[in-house]
């Protein structure tokens, strides 16, 4: 079932949706901008133990909703039951949330996943959701179930589901809006985590139905974000925050490179917050971003030092050794991820380049080339690294220009030391490490939808490269992949693990 016919039926199912639009974009104010009352017509409330349900708006009592048990995407079993109407004439529904985590996350994660290592790829903080938000707030239930109902119905092609999704999501955004986390001074810290959970999962809804572009799946995240950069030092130390903060670190991560601003979380405290342990199962990749996080941070400076204008002695002498200083950073993230990279190779080998008689296609990158993991959380792990790699050397031959364009200006002509001149890696290895993302991401980019944001950074980071090496067929390649995924029309256009 292909997302786009099924986004067309919901557009219309809900069209009363329309004028929320400022609200679906995920900007935390214009109440007034959400649909009146009569617009939502359906009430679900969730239930679970020691949890009292809660009206949400209107529905009919009279109204019930059965799937199939023997549905092929985990055989769930969906029951929304009328209980008695209060005096006040508004009836209730009771929705059994827990029914939907199995299939939801089957549907999310590649066939192949072991789902012990589910917590191990980029988008695994959802599944440790069910488990450590366990009566935690309303907020997060409703996202919850707009997300799972969401994707589930459409997946099956159920307007149903994807109607009270729709409305649920409203809802949730109503009690956002109102949330008080927003003006407090000391908030608890578990009203935090409720409003950090759940803007993480808005965001995945709204990748999930594209209702506003881009825009509003960020900006979820930066809302997130901006709430960790205001109580970041009053956060709990509890797993579900650290969970939930390493989720924003990594987004926000992709966020910064891909608009070319300085990120904050490389800063202290943020940086020195939830670092990964090594029991932990997402070990390696946490690695890997604590280490890259100050990446959009040191391109920025190379940015803003290259443009600078140096007329004295004395500002280009101060310009060059800005840019020293500069790579001397670089080189300590090269370190870091250089001890990533040997444990990562003990634990998940390198991937193995097999040679095939594939057809070609739009998406394919090299055909008849094709490499293989050991498990999709070895592949997470290893796009990663070679994309962080790849972008950082790119960096430090910028920084090496701009050094030496200095120095020649200088009467003594100062040089770097040898550890910095050799710091740079050989153009083969650079090569061979861009085509191994473009492989990947050709072979299988569209296996998630919940790995857009992933992709598309993959995507841009490859193109930046090829661009920089002259190499016209694979930034064309390049080119038309970035236009795929950055139209949200057609980003909809994705099979959810089509082999299921």
């Amino acid at each position: 079932m292909r997302f786009c016919e099924n986004h067309r039926e919901w557009r219309a199912t809900v069209d009363g949706l329309k004028d929320a639009e400022p609200a679906v974009k995920g900007r935390f104010g214009v109440i007034s901008a959400f649909p009146s009352a009569s617009a939502v017509s359906l009430v679900t409330s969730y239930t679970s133990p020691d949890h009292k349900p809660r009206h949400l708006a209107n529905h009919d009592p009279s109204s019930s909703l059965v799937t199939d048990p023997s549905n092929t995407h985990g055989g769930y079993q969906l029951a929304i039951s009328s209980l008695p109407r209060p005096e006040s004439g508004i009836g209730r529904t009771a929705v059994d949330c827990d029914a939907l985590v199995g299939p939801f996350l089957k549907l999310l994660f590649p066939p192949d996943a072991d789902p012990c290592n589910w917590r191990t790829f980029p988008g695994g903080w959802i599944c440790c959701l069910p488990t450590l938000f366990h009566n935690r707030g309303e907020l997060v239930n409703q996202g919850l179930l707009a997300l799972y109902m969401g994707f589930i119905g459409r997946k099956d092609g159920d307007a149903t589901l994807t109607q009270i999704s729709a409305e649920l999501y409203v809802n949730a955004l109503h009690n956002l809006r109102n949330s008080d986390v927003w003006l407090k001074q000391n908030p608890h810290p578990d009203e935090i985590d409720t409003v950090l959970a759940s803007v993480l999962v808005f965001s995945c809804i709204e990748l999930l139905t594209s209702e506003a572009g881009p825009s509003g799946y960020i900006s979820h995240i930066r809302g997130g974000l901006q709430l960790v950069k205001r109580f970041g030092g009053k956060l709990s130390n509890s797993v579900f925050t650290s969970t939930i903060f390493k989720a924003l670190r990594f987004l926000g991560f992709y966020d910064a490179v891909t608009h070319q601003q300085p990120y904050f979380m490389s800063q202290p405290p943020y940086n020195t917050l939830y670092l990964a342990r090594q029991e932990d199962p997402d070990y390696l990749m946490q690695k890997m971003i604590e280490a890259a996080v100050v990446l959009p941070n040191l391109e920025y400076d190379a940015r803003r030092l290259y443009a600078s204008k140096h007329t004295t002695e004395i500002q280009i002498r101060r310009a060059w050794l800005a840019a020293e200083l500069l790579l001397g950073e670089a080189a300590i993230v090269d370190r870091q991820l250089n001890q990533c990279l040997q444990q990562m190779a003990s634990v998940t080998p390198h991937p193995t380049l097999v040679v095939t008689l594939a057809v070609e296609s739009d998406t394919c990158y090299l055909p008849g080339k094709q490499l293989q993991f050991t498990d999709c959380s070895s592949k997470c792990n290893w796009l990663f690294y070679w994309s962080v790699i790849v972008r950082l050397n790119r960096l430090i031959k910028h920084l090496y220009d701009i050094s030496s364009a200095l120095s020649s200006k200088l009467p003594d002509k100062p040089q770097l030391s040898t550890a910095l001149t050799n710091l740079v890696k050989d153009d083969d290895v650079l090569d061979q490490y861009a085509d191994n993302i473009g492989i990947s991401l050709g072979a299988g980019m569209t296996a998630s939808t919940f790995h857009a944001q992933e992709a598309l950074i993959f995507v841009f980071n490859l193109y930046t490269y090829w661009e920089d090496r002259g190499n016209i067929e694979k930034t064309n390649w390049c080119i038309q992949t970035l236009q795929v995924l950055q139209n949200h029309d057609r980003s909809l256009d994705i099979e959810v693990n089509p082999s299921r």
